[in-house]
């Protein structure tokens, strides 16, 4: 826990940010808040230090742990002394002595460490690593590099590489929430060990291994939840020539043993491998090494040396980044996640929890050439009445929200089957007339004709049809004209759909679990997405998305609590919370916001 002078000196060093987090800290009281020029104002006429007059007031409203996190994500370096000029408790060496004047200071010994930057990386690290399993067989460690990347040691993947290609069958990882997410056929990037190593040999010079990394970057096809984060490449590749501390990110026999902590330190006449003091097992392969500076140093490969009394390997090998940096930097640079939408409007009521499945469907519908062509909503209980502000109308106000991105080029029609329509083909073309679309709406229009017209009539832009949930059953007539207009849309290359519920009527087309699986050659599909709950997870991922909208980098371990502490004995089945819990959880995660997110947050409405 932080002690007083560490608050002092943090409001002494960073006055900006201390009155940030003060009014921060405040927020929900029912008072109205006290910035620290009040405080400094007030300590001066009482003829008091105003830092500690500052740390006095906090402590006696009870905010000490509130202002403590408020600071450190902020930037703060809560309960880190260093030495700063003209203050007499920190500017003096460690004998207690008074540095000369105009001494410099020493630089920090290589075996000091930042703890809040040590433990903002801990808590991202165990979030970001996984096991990697072959036809269901835990075969090595891993960690995602992006969305949906995760990048593992070659061998650990070889038995399911297909012979003469760079494609993998059944391969699948669990991520550090539990969930289990299977691997796309084709990697994103592949390159074989040496043959010596798969012997367990280390090779002998660069040559016995001369474009051969033993590094696999394995494309989910789903991405992964947005609040695990992932490891970010280095703007260029860390050298190691001098023995480095580093931490390993691996799973020895499968078991979660906490991180490995040793040194990394270079192999004679051997550039693409390094040496290691961490003590690793079967399982461990694949793993992700970091430096002391937290930055990506490689992937542990395997063991190195020769074994000990004990039975146990002198060393271990890694891979270095810099051997393979060029050949994974394009396809991690390019997975990139669609831009966030976490609310609705610029205030904090209308939260968008729970719904990146549905945003990712529609930016991959939006490509130019996809074989998603829009997104089927299903209700998980369709005996329930959809709500406007977490159902299907509010998946319309999503998709508006999204199209208006696109500058015109993506437009929405919106069509309600709340009527006994015998013509659903006419009443729809009269609907995309009203868009702007030059559709003829005569007598006689079939689903199939109506499709080809809007299509030709879309020009260089892109038609979405939202066909909402009828409210009573459709006509015999209306649902053919309805089956033929989806059947004939999912074919035109201007056409895009979002059908919500009519969970009794069968179209044509594929039904994607996702937009990843759509990948590669094939019919063309709707993406389906369910709707009616949310979980923690997707909490996390909505606190998550808000913070980075807004430059602050997310604290897990800080996300996490909130999200518990919002969830409490709010009602759910298996972690399933009905979406009606939302509106009563919406202004406790605007609190959490704001007091997180600072002064680009606290001036939103709501919460």
């Amino acid at each position: 826990m932080a002690r007083a002078t560490d608050l002092i000196e943090a409001i002494r060093t960073s006055p900006a940010i201390a009155d940030d987090a003060l009014r921060a800290a405040q927020l929900g009281s029912d008072a109205a808040p006290v910035d620290l020029r009040a405080m400094t104002a007030a300590a001066r006429v009482l003829g008091l230090d105003p830092a500690e007059f500052c740390v006095e007031r906090v402590a006696a409203m009870h905010l000490i742990p509130v202002f403590r996190d408020a600071l450190r994500v902020r930037g703060a370096s809560v309960g880190v002394h260093r030495a700063s000029p003209g203050h007499p408790e920190t500017n003096h060496p460690a004998q207690g002595h008074p540095a000369p004047p105009g001494h410099p200071e020493p630089d920090e010994p290589s075996d000091r460490f930042d703890p809040d930057l040590r433990n903002l990386f801990l808590a991202r690290a165990k979030r970001m690593r996984c096991r990697v399993f072959v036809g269901g067989r835990l075969e090595g460690s891993g960690f995602l590099v992006g969305p949906d990347l995760v990048l593992t040691a070659w061998h650990v993947v070889r038995r399911a590489i297909r012979s003469g290609s760079t494609d993998v069958t059944d391969v699948s990882v669990r991520l550090a929430d539990g969930r289990v997410f299977h691997v796309a056929p084709h990697l994103a990037y592949s390159s074989e060990c040496g043959t010596a190593e798969l012997l367990q040999h280390a090779p002998g010079s660069d040559a016995d291994v001369a474009g051969k990394h033993d590094v696999v970057l394995l494309r989910l096809k789903e991405r992964a939840a947005r609040s695990l984060g992932y490891a970010e490449l280095p703007e260029s590749a860390p050298s190691v020539t001098d023995a480095r501390s580093i931490y390993l990110l691996d799973f020895p026999a499968g078991w979660d043993r906490g991180f490995g902590q040793g040194r990394a330190s270079s192999i004679r006449d051997l550039t693409t491998r390094l040496q290691h003091s961490v003590k690793t097992d079967g399982g461990s392969s694949g793993g992700a090494c970091f430096d002391s500076e937290y930055t990506l140093l490689g992937l542990h490969q395997g063991r190195y040396g020769s074994k000990r009394k004990d039975g146990k390997w002198q060393a271990g090998r890694l891979v270095p980044l810099s051997a393979f940096y060029e050949g994974i930097r394009p396809a991690v640079t390019t997975a990139i996640r669609p831009a966030a939408l976490w609310r609705l409007g610029d205030g904090l009521e209308h939260p968008v929890v729970g719904r990146d499945h549905f945003i990712e469907a529609v930016a991959a519908a939006g490509e130019p050439a996809t074989r998603v062509r829009g997104v089927r909503l299903k209700r998980r209980d369709p005996t329930t009445v959809d709500d406007d502000q977490t159902g299907f109308g509010f998946s319309a106000r999503i998709l508006e929200e999204l199209l208006q991105r696109r500058v015109g080029r993506h437009v929405l029609i919106r069509v309600p089957l709340d009527q006994l329509l015998d013509d659903v083909a006419v009443d729809i073309a009269i609907r995309a007339r009203a868009a702007g679309f030059a559709v003829d709406a005569g007598d006689g229009l079939d689903g199939a004709t109506l499709a080809a017209r809007l299509d030709a009539a879309a020009g260089d832009r892109t038609a979405w049809v939202f066909v909402d949930d009828a409210s009573r059953q459709l006509t015999e007539s209306g649902r053919m004209h309805l089956e033929s207009f989806v059947g004939a849309a999912l074919e035109c290359e201007h056409l895009r759909l979002v059908i919500a519920g009519l969970e009794t009527v069968q179209f044509g087309g594929l039904e994607f679990s996702s937009a990843g699986a759509a990948s590669g050659e094939g019919s063309r599909g709707l993406v389906v997405d369910y709707v009616g709950t949310f979980s923690a997870a997707d909490v996390r991922d909505y606190l998550t998305a808000a913070l980075e909208s807004v430059g602050v980098e997310p604290n897990p371990d800080l996300i996490e609590s909130h999200a518990e502490v919002a969830l409490i004995d709010r009602p759910h089945v298996n972690g399933a919370y009905p979406t009606a819990v939302l509106a009563d959880i919406a202004p406790q995660l605007g609190k959490v916001l704001k007091l997180l997110g600072g002064a680009a947050l606290r001036a939103e409405g709501g919460g």
